[in-house]
């Protein structure tokens, strides 16, 4: 799940984000938007095209909100924070005509290198957005490199690109050119993972490492060693690099495969032409590696926020249980809990009673974040791990696979 080429802090790892109320972003935006989004539902329910996933984005600038669509098509820029709203229905197995609708999903999605103020304004719009919905939807907060499966399945191509999107016209990508080599990783699910890196030839390092070189009228798909055309994740990729073409609808534009292990490949092939820095030995990947755990058999941690109060200098995390202990039926609906999942897909998921003080305030996401900042908790953590905002009252298919009933 989690690719990161560095360990360098983030900006808006620190921050200090104040609990949530409604003078802090109004909702009668969101309202509004809500109201456009039934009204598009409404006329595609009587033409018949309605679809079973529905993606909406929007983009975090300053203090303002625009809609994005280059974000429902899975492209995400490093230095931005994105509101994405994905609504899915389910059809009936045994009434095939009809269909389940499932609880939303909202997303904050937060670049690496983001400003602090978006960070502070997406978590805040995000929690708007729900309140906009009547509180119906599940709310989760994701960050880049540390993304979660479910919110990777909403794609079917999943593109992570350097800087801003500033100077796109009309949320297109090829209306401001920028050469990039772009990292391939996955399938993870059905989803191809794509991650801009530095333009450096020892960033191919690994036999088995897959990239795209997009030089605007060439496009190059980089084949490791220890890959071959047959497979999934070479084929996906190729298919991704003729998407770029036809997009640009530009006869001109050539799309080629480069094989490290072609015999007839020297460095005089025009693909070395483009890294400006040659690495003159291969350098280890820095790659995100979880924090070693105490020696014991523990897959999953449950704290118990039970101090809530007004203040925020008050609020204090309790160890509660631990292990097979955790389970929602013996979670209080007065209380607001933190189970911190640590297996494979490391996960923290907020479970709001719904008699619980903090439910009229929406504050999950910020419990969350507290959560992964909070100096008096002795165990490692890093910032990036998902969060996920579950109402006592909602079904999380991922919170009741992690712990059970």
């Amino acid at each position: 799940m989690a690719f990161a080429e560095s360990e360098k802090q983030t900006e808006w790892e620190d921050t200090f984000v104040e609990f949530y109320d409604r003078r802090n972003e109004g909702i009668a935006y969101w309202i509004a938007e809500i109201a456009e989004i039934k009204r598009r539902k409404e006329s595609e329910d009587r033409q018949e095209k309605r679809k079973k996933r529905e993606l909406y984005a929007w983009k975090i600038i300053d203090d303002q909100i625009v809609p994005w669509d280059l974000a429902t098509k899975g492209f995400f820029f490093s230095d931005e924070v994105y509101i994405v709203l994905n609504r899915t229905d389910i059809q009936s197995t045994k009434v095939p005509e009809r269909r389940l609708q499932t609880p939303d999903d909202i997303y904050c999605w937060v670049g690496k290198s983001a400003s602090h103020h978006s960070y502070r304004t997406g978590l805040y719009n995000a929690v708007a957005l729900d309140e906009a919905l009547e509180g119906v939807t599940i709310v989760h907060r994701e960050v880049q490199d540390f993304e979660s499966k479910r919110f990777l399945n909403g794609f079917e191509f999943y593109t992570v690109l350097k800087g801003r999107s500033d100077g796109l016209d009309n949320c297109d990508l090829h209306t401001k050119y920028k050469k990039r080599l772009l990292r391939v990783t996955g399938p993870l699910g059905g989803t191809l993972c794509i991650r801009e890196t530095s333009m450096k030839r020892g960033a191919m390092r690994e036999s088995k490492d897959l990239f795209i070189l997009d030089k605007g009228l060439t496009i190059y798909v980089w084949v490791g060693s220890g890959l071959t055309d047959s497979e999934l994740k070479v084929k996906r990729a190729k298919e991704y690099a003729e998407g770029i073409k036809a997009e640009r609808k530009d006869r001109g534009i050539r799309v080629g495969t480069v094989h490290e292990n072609d015999e007839t490949l020297d460095k005089t092939h025009e693909l070395y032409w483009e890294f400006p820095y040659q690495a003159k030995k291969p350098i280890q990947a820095k790659k995100w590696k979880p924090p070693q755990q105490p020696q014991r058999e523990v897959n999953y941690e449950a704290l118990c926020a039970n101090c809530v109060c007004r203040f925020y200098h008050d609020f204090r995390f309790q160890e509660k249980c631990q292990g097979e202990d955790v389970c929602l039926r013996l979670m209080d609906s007065k209380e607001v809990y933190v189970v911190h999942v640590k297996d494979s897909e490391e996960h923290v998921f907020i479970r709001v009673g719904k008699s619980s003080w903090i439910r009229e305030k929406g504050n999950g996401l910020i419990v969350g974040h507290d959560y992964l900042q909070d100096e008096e908790l002795t165990f490692e953590r890093h910032s990036g791990i998902p969060i996920t905002v579950v109402k006592e009252e909602q079904f999380s298919i991922q919170l009741q696979a992690a712990i059970g009933i």
